[in-house]
């Protein structure tokens, strides 16, 4: 019978129905003395995690290893947890606990990449990333989120290379564009850059920031008509977009039309832009 309570539990959580799954764990808990009780904790820990609840996911993590000493999975479950709370320490001595039990885990890797990088850890996390790669070569978000790194520390032609092997394994990785698009236009390879945000705004037409970098990008090579017309979107999407709105105001000053210019550095400032502030006591 506690058997089928932890199936239901299982079947529950898969659907959705969080609160439903954590009564289906608990009868389970309660009524099997067998191995599935530190299984039926470390899910009804997951669950009370994905509710915002970690200090209640950190208590089932660990009557899950009082009851198993080597569960990898209470281990990583009670790392994320810990990661949550910003308990940063706890957390990796957990992660590496999982990793030593599972060492071919790849999730694993990725949990500690991502605690590394909380940390401010960076090289620690790209390291992480790359045992994550070493054991699962077509793993799309390791090589995104090691690129984000790599653009973080300046390492801008690693970051795209990354980014090249997110995207051949994920043609779909809408991030992994946006972001390679970026590095491309930090590298001042415009066209490349045009190419991955128009590649991103295919995937999501809704997320300002592509529209941004394309303008700025077409902006740098002369191609006026078309930025204005991309920051110009970047604020439909998103009318608070402080950045599209100096952008473009910067653009028309350029043109010389200083009134739609005053504007949209009036229209920056609202927003908090100190840029635009600054430049409208200098200008205007």
């Amino acid at each position: 019978m506690s058997f089928t309570h932890f199936q239901i539990g299982l079947l529950r959580y898969k659907e959705g129905r969080k609160l439903e799954a954590i009564e289906e764990f608990t009868n389970s808990i309660e009524l099997d003395p067998s191995e599935y009780r530190a299984l039926a904790y470390v899910n009804r820990g997951n669950i009370k995690d994905d509710l915002g609840n970690f200090s209640e996911a950190i208590d089932d993590f660990s009557l899950a290893l009082e009851i198993d000493e080597e569960s990898a999975s209470a281990y990583f479950g009670r790392s994320i947890s810990f990661s949550k709370i910003e308990d940063y320490e706890s957390a990796i001595f957990d992660c590496e606990e999982a990793i030593g039990l599972e060492p071919e885990n790849p999730n694993f890797y990725f949990g500690r990449a991502m605690i590394n990088k909380k940390m401010g850890n960076v090289l620690e996390a790209i390291n992480d990333y790359t045992t994550l790669l070493e054991i699962d070569l077509c793993h799309s978000p390791a090589y995104h989120n090691r690129g984000n790194l790599w653009s973080k520390i300046g390492e801008l032609q690693k970051a795209v290379s990354d980014y090249d092997s997110a995207v051949k394994y994920n043609p779909s990785y809408f991030e992994a564009y946006i972001n390679r698009g970026l590095a491309k236009l930090n590298l001042n390879d415009l066209d490349g850059c045009i190419i991955d945000c128009s590649k991103a705004i295919e995937l999501n037409p809704n997320y300002a920031p592509a529209y941004l970098n394309r303008g700025i990008a077409k902006s740098q090579k002369e191609k006026n008509r078309d930025a204005d017309f991309d920051f110009t979107m970047a604020i439909k999407v998103n009318p608070s977009y402080s950045e599209a709105y100096f952008n473009r105001g910067s653009l028309r000053y350029k043109q010389g039309q200083y009134h739609d210019a005053l504007r949209d550095f009036n229209s920056a400032k609202l927003l908090g832009d100190e840029s635009a502030e600054q430049v409208l006591k200098n200008l205007f």
